[in-house]
């Protein structure tokens, strides 16, 4: 003896047969739990957003006697339904007084809307939704659909009581509970409020965002509000991590191989990057005037090609420079001992891949060409390191860091000058050299060694063989995945978003990437090393200086084939008297130290990013061992930490820049708490951090 509820329900089955008859038939007894599968199929069931008449009819004829006093709750637009429940649920957390007539009061429901007589539901309404989190997120989707903009502007004043003092804004902000919606009005009005007096002291509070909900997972699952803030939020954290690296004092350093750990340790490698990144959070973020507030704080009154010395952009670039010419005396001191020391990336190939070819083991050499430390952190290192555990410190490229020079002593393990083939006859030829630096005698160089350049193309993959038995004792795979730095006009983040998708590569077009080829040849036991054979710098125009024709003819050079952006072959430039000479095979190089370079007589256009000098950008390179994992390991470690006591004189400072680094291949949670010895908190830290990711431990 069937009604219309039943067979309403029938029909509902027959369309969406994913969905059972027990998340579609409300047979509660108890109020909450009623009004709860109500609005979870009217709000938050997008697949039955066209079926809501039929939804409504089954409830009505379906809801038993204990729960009919609230089938009203059928009578308002789930849409409205939604914003009310999240909006009180809001409301509860920050303690406002009389909630439901303060929201009634912003007229964002409609007039009829019973807000009073829903009241006392709606936070045990709200509990049941919220505890399966794609419900809730459904909620909040449909939540933001209600809100016009006026009306998220009024909450948003509500919401902080109307006090221009920032504490109550910040303290909804960093709940995790604030709903994407109200949480961008509240950034968009703190945000500009921080550019008009920027104070990186004021954002301690953003160490907390480490382990907000918006910070992780997929992009693809969030509404556009949630998208905004997760920019908004990245932004802010960001900011105090650039502003508190820049109040690290930089310490004096007994060799060059301190100053490249505390380069990375600080969070300092990271720093270019990290601003041209804030710049596309910021537009993601902002509008209007506000977007205007926020660039003059970045770069000053100039933009990203000019910034100002007293800019965010500006106060990096006077910071590098200072190390750059920490690392300039390093050199200067001894530039052959320098090119050949243990921090030199001279000896890596040979040091980590002689043993194993003896031992016929197999060699795998991914070379990325002209490829920067901060892309390797970004990009590179945490998409391996979700297939292989990775180990090993920064080096130092070869200078000039050009391909002609720093590539090819790299394969060779040796200075120009000393590049013979396994027959002991001189040659560039980079095969050649390798061959000699791993043993290889010449008659076994083409049964033991493929050495491909452009690498990721099909015509070299091709050559290598499709199956892993088809690969060399010794494999050689250059990637110049950043050697077109020349030709690219974006900003850093710009070049590593397009270097990411060459490590991924297109699945929609049918495109494979680099980590897939690497994954279907690279087996368990397989050696592997990665590095780079040099970076690049940005070149602005004010640091450019000049060099004319007559110089050059002068010292018998031509200004045309000798005189480059960064260095010049065989005399030094007058305009640079503080350019390092770097003996090569017959003729000197003369290379331009931190971001000043080279403009010939009669140059027009300029490019982007160049490299063949000495800076931090164009020498700091990776030089990483791999293993293949095929087992999930999760794994934190701290780096850094001293391996003595420390003391600290009464009011005193002492900074230790300390990393949080994922060393596992799964994404993991951390918690860290520092405390004195007198059981003072002074850092606790939770969150979590993807393969390969590192995080700065600051407060």
């Amino acid at each position: 003896d069937w009604g219309r509820g039943q067979v309403a329900a029938l029909v509902l089955r027959a369309r969406h047969p994913e969905l059972t008859l027990a998340a579609i038939w409300p047979d509660e007894t108890e109020p909450a739990d009623f009004v709860a599968h109500t609005v979870r199929l009217l709000a938050a069931t997008p697949i039955l957003a066209g079926d809501r008449d039929l939804v409504r009819e089954m409830i009505l004829e379906a809801a038993r006697p204990q729960v009919g006093p609230h089938r009203f709750w059928l009578e308002t637009d789930p849409e409205h339904l939604a914003a009310f429940l999240v909006l009180r649920r809001v409301a509860e957390g920050i303690g406002l007084q009389n909630p439901t007539t303060q929201l009634a009061g912003l007229q964002v429901f409609p007039p009829e809307m019973p807000l009073q007589r829903m009241d006392s539901l709606a936070l045990p309404v709200a509990e049941r939704l919220r505890r399966d989190a794609k419900v809730w997120a459904a909620m909040e989707a449909a939540a933001e659909r209600a809100l016009p903009q006026r009306s998220l502007a009024r909450l948003a004043a509500l919401v902080q009581g109307g006090k221009s003092a920032p504490d109550t804004l910040i303290a909804v902000i960093r709940r995790p509970e604030t709903p994407a919606a109200l949480l961008h009005q509240l950034l968009t009005a703190y945000l500009p409020s921080f550019f008009a007096k920027p104070n990186h002291e004021v954002l301690f509070w953003t160490a907390d965002l480490a382990s907000h909900p918006l910070l992780s997972g997929p992009d693809d699952r969030l509404t556009p509000a949630a998208s905004a803030c997760r920019s908004a939020l990245r932004l802010l954290r960001t900011i105090h991590s650039l502003e508190a690296c820049l109040a690290l004092a930089v310490p004096s350093f007994g060799q060059a191989g301190e100053l490249l750990d505390w380069f990375v340790a600080s969070g300092t490698s990271r720093m270019e990057l990290d601003v041209a990144e804030a710049t596309h959070r910021l537009r993601e973020t902002l509008s209007g005037e506000a977007v205007e507030t926020g660039l003059r704080y970045l770069f000053g009154a100039g933009d990203e090609l000019s910034p100002d010395p007293a800019s965010l952009k500006g106060r990096i670039r006077e910071r590098l420079d200072e190390l750059d010419r920490q690392l300039a005396g390093f050199v200067r001191a001894d530039p052959v001992a320098f090119l050949k020391g243990s921090r030199s990336v001279l000896g890596f190939v040979h040091d980590e891949a002689a043993s194993a070819v003896s031992a016929e083991q197999r060699v795998w050499i991914l070379l990325f060409d002209g490829m920067r430390l901060d892309l390797w952190e970004a990009v590179v290192a945490p998409l391996l390191a979700e297939h292989f555990r990775i180990e090993g410190r920064p080096r130092f490229a070869i200078l000039p860091s050009f391909t002609g020079i720093a590539r090819t002593s790299l394969f060779a393990g040796r200075l120009p000058g000393s590049w013979f083939n396994p027959d002991g006859n001189p040659t560039h030829s980079e095969p050649a050299l390798l061959a000699r630096s791993l043993g290889l005698a010449s008659q076994q160089v083409a049964e033991k060694l493929r050495f491909l350049t452009e690498a990721d193309t099909t015509k070299a993959l091709s050559a290598l063989g499709a199956k892993p038995a088809d690969a060399g004792l010794v494999n050689v795979l250059v990637y110049p995945i950043a050697d077109d730095c020349h030709e690219f006009r974006g900003d850093l983040a710009a070049f590593t978003a397009r270097i990411r998708t060459d490590i991924l590569g297109d699945r929609s077009r049918g495109v494979r990437g680099i980590l897939d080829d690497l994954l279907a040849r690279v087996r368990p036991r397989d050696t592997v090393l990665a590095t780079s054979d040099h970076g690049f710098l940005e070149l602005l125009s004010p640091d450019g200086v000049p060099v004319i024709a007559a110089e050059a003819t002068k010292a018998g050079r031509s200004l045309t084939e000798d005189v480059r952006f960064r260095y010049v072959s065989g005399f030094r430039p007058a305009a640079v008297p503080d350019a390092l000479e770097i003996p090569g095979d017959g003729v000197s190089y003369f290379v331009a130290v931190g971001r000043r370079w080279l403009r010939r007589e009669g140059t027009k256009g300029i490019p982007r990013y160049e490299h063949g000098g000495l800076s931090l950008a164009e020498v700091a390179v990776p030089a990483a061992v791999l293993r293949r994992v095929t087992e999930k390991d999760a794994r934190v470690e701290l780096e850094g930490l001293p391996d003595h006591a420390l003391a600290v004189d009464e009011d005193g400072r002492l900074e230790i820049p300390v990393i949080i680094r994922n060393t596992g291949n799964v994404a993991t949670q951390f918690d860290l708490r520092v405390t004195t010895n007198l059981g003072e908190e002074a850092l606790a830290l939770r969150g979590t951090v993807q393969p390969g990711e590192k995080l700065a431990a600051r407060p």
